[in-house]
């Protein structure tokens, strides 16, 4: 690790690898730290610092280690970044403040990405955290005690922080470029929204072009209680913008039910200009 940047390579690199801490190190007379120090790493030959890095480390809340069996890099959270998780889950959430609760969130999904787990299981979790925060503009008490969590989002920040404590290893996964390139996707969606509904255009590679469209029933206003200009509640749809993530995941719900080979698909999801 040299001045908070962590350094690693795959296997047929190795070259390069020992290369750049060489010339990382001579940066020493510009005050850059390394751990070891810069000067011990200079002193060592080649075999020594391809070894640093079969070593475990612990870097930004994250804990790296090598495992000689598969070959391959791991990753878990970090005994710190645990200890949040640990002692909150044992909070109940009337004791929660706007503050606490929005970093609470804030850890989990740092967290689920550390252990590569999909951010889409925190949904309900995400939309807590634009509840607090469409509620904290109008009061500005962001200290304020937290009025209301759904039992959904309870639910599922409950289980998400017992997944989080058992701190399974992960491997490191190979980067997956995105790019402006229809070419490179199996299908474009183009999806719209408001609160009374929303649309879908699917542009297939292989397939004819497909729309869609449903109604919001339930998810973000209820028919039988209209929203009034005096209602205040925080955890009420007010822009295009809080309907189109629901929009998505409905339709993607719906696709991976209808559609074995969906899972395999490589898809961009966007929004009309």
């Amino acid at each position: 690790m040299i001045d908070n940047i962590l350094l690693g390579g795959k296997e047929g690199f190795e070259k390069e690898f020992v290369d750049t801490i060489r010339k990382l190190v001579r940066l020493e007379k510009c005050n850059v730290q390394s751990e070891p120090s810069t000067s011990h790493l200079s002193s060592l030959p080649d075999k020594d610092l391809l070894s640093l890095a079969c070593l475990p480390n612990v870097f930004m809340g994250e804990s790296f280690v090598y495992n000689t069996v598969t070959r391959t890099r791991q990753v878990c959270n970090s005994n710190k970044t645990l200890a949040k998780p640990m002692l909150s889950s044992e909070l109940d959430f009337s004791s929660f403040s706007y503050r606490s609760m929005a970093a609470y969130i804030s850890l989990l999904l740092y967290s689920l990405h550390t252990l590569n787990i999909n951010a889409a299981s925190a949904f309900f979790a995400m939309r807590l955290y634009r509840g607090i925060g469409v509620a904290v503009s109008k009061s500005g008490d962001w200290d304020g005690k937290l009025k209301f969590v759904c039992p959904k989002a309870q639910e599922e920040i409950k289980k998400l922080s017992k997944t989080l404590i058992e701190n399974k290893l992960a491997t490191i996964p190979d980067p997956h470029p995105h790019t402006y390139d229809e070419n490179d996707y199996d299908e474009l969606i183009f999806v719209d929204a408001s609160k009374e509904g929303w649309g879908a255009v699917r542009k297939q590679k292989n397939a004819p072009t497909r729309c869609y469209q449903q109604k919001f029933i339930h998810y973000l206003h209820l028919p039988q209680q209209p929203k009034q200009k005096t209602d205040t509640s925080p955890f009420s749809s007010r822009f295009s913008a809080h309907a189109e993530p629901t929009a998505i995941r409905l339709l993607l719900t719906h696709l991976l039910k209808t559609e074995e080979s969906y899972k395999e698909k490589k898809i961009a999801i966007t929004r009309p200009l």
